[in-house]
């Protein structure tokens, strides 16, 4: 949203202001050479000029005609949970900043610098990727990036709308004034900009009709050589196992009622079975959905 925002205010560049910005770079070479207080002080007036000139040249037709669309706040808001928040980062020089959107309030939080939280984030990723733990440096991005949101501590789940270098930053791995990893304390998820989250969020949701393949229950007791690799690998570890498949694999077809859905349970779930059911049918027609999304 805010970069949104901030990018409507900027319309394509007409073939007049790539002159004028041509005319500029020219004078700021000029700027570069000049050897006495008068030369600076005329060429300064000639770029001071000239960025008149640039904002008061008309943009073109197109830009007027097609302008960026941005959804109102308000809607934004109103598609929220309660127990949503929503942090859009925009780095910058010499403030960085975060628009802290929740159901009942909206507002934006200064940050530090975009070179200096950079820093920090650079350095944090790089002792993740050695799999080590810094506390400290978890808890300094926490400080910069959360600390001056209160909202956060009200809120269970954080959508983050990174920008920068936060992009390659998991948030789940920041730590709280209390030393805990953020996981531990909130759903965090991310999205591209507040705008595309609203537009998923309201879109009109399909109930999927895939077909069900459900295999549970299999008498791996019945062959001691299976019995043995089953436990190995932990597919069964207790007598109650193959009830508690039946009880699950039974609930799919009361679950998701259909003519396609196939469920193996016990004493019918053998190679055989699974070979004649149909299972190509199923991937052709989840990848078939696949496509046409």
């Amino acid at each position: 949203m805010t970069t949104e925002l901030l990018m409507s205010g900027k319309p394509p560049e007409s073939p007049e202001e790539l002159e004028i910005e041509k005319q500029i770079s020219h004078l700021n070479l000029e700027l570069a050479k000049a050897k006495s207080a008068d030369q600076v002080h005329q060429i300064r007036d000639k770029i001071f000029l000239a960025e008149e000139a640039r904002w008061v040249t008309p943009t073109s037709g197109t830009w007027k005609s097609q302008p960026w669309q941005t959804i109102p706040m308000e809607r934004i808001r109103e598609g929220l949970t309660a127990n949503e928040l929503v942090l859009e980062y925009v780095m910058a020089q010499p403030h960085s900043y975060c628009l802290a959107i929740g159901r009942d309030s909206a507002r934006i939080v200064p940050l530090p610098d975009r070179e200096s939280i950079e820093s920090s984030v650079i350095a944090y990723l790089k002792t993740l990727k050695t799999k080590g733990a810094s506390k400290a440096q978890g808890g300094d991005l926490y400080a910069t990036l959360l600390r001056e949101i209160p909202e956060i501590s009200k809120k269970e789940r954080l959508v983050i709308v990174p920008d920068g270098r936060l992009h390659l930053l998991p948030f789940d791995a920041l730590v709280d004034g209390s030393g805990r990893y953020l996981v531990s304390s909130h759903t965090i998820t991310y999205a591209p900009s507040a705008t595309s989250l609203y537009l998923t969020n309201s879109a009109p949701q399909k109930p999927a009709q895939d077909p069900l393949l459900g295999i549970g229950g299999i008498p791996y007791e019945q062959n001691a050589e299976l019995t043995k690799l089953a436990t190995m690998r932990g597919y069964i570890s207790t007598p109650w196992s193959l009830a508690g498949f039946q009880r699950r694999g039974s609930c799919g077809p009361s679950r998701l009622p259909s003519d396609s859905d196939t469920v193996l349970l016990g004493p019918n779930a053998t190679k055989s079975a699974f070979e004649h059911s149909g299972l190509d049918h199923h991937l052709n027609h989840s990848f078939g959905r696949a496509r046409r999304c």
